[in-house]
């Protein structure tokens, strides 16, 4: 039996991208640093990974099935509602928030990941 975990899909979406272009190009087109990208391809990234997660989906894949919505959206848009501060002003916004952190396989975060009270 092997002990090899296998990558997480964001994760080799990243790296096969790096390989087409560069890692400072795909860096670039996530708004982060180039270490930051390389340290996150190493798997030696300190920090929580969800947000650049969400934003390797969003910039280079193109639709995905949302449970919450019943709907196809595009990535942007999924990613956009993965990457949002916990609303607190609209019930409907605060499910969408809690459904994305609540088991939905499209999604890299946790209820406890990164919660922002506006």
């Amino acid at each position: 039996m092997s002990d090899v975990t296998p990558e997480e899909p964001w994760r080799a979406i990243l790296r096969a991208q790096a390989e087409k272009t560069s890692i400072t190009d795909v860096a670039r087109q996530l708004g982060y640093s180039r270490p930051a990208i390389s340290l996150v391809l190493s798997g030696d990234y300190a920090g929580a990974t969800g947000k650049i997660a969400a934003k390797v989906i969003a910039c280079f894949t193109d639709s995905v099935h949302c449970p919450h919505l019943t709907a196809t959206i595009s990535q942007a848009r999924c990613g956009d509602h993965q990457s949002r501060a916990m609303p607190t002003s609209d019930p409907d916004a605060l499910r969408h928030w809690i459904a994305c952190r609540s088991g939905c396989p499209n999604s890299h975060h946790g209820t406890d990941d990164e919660v922002d009270h506006a």
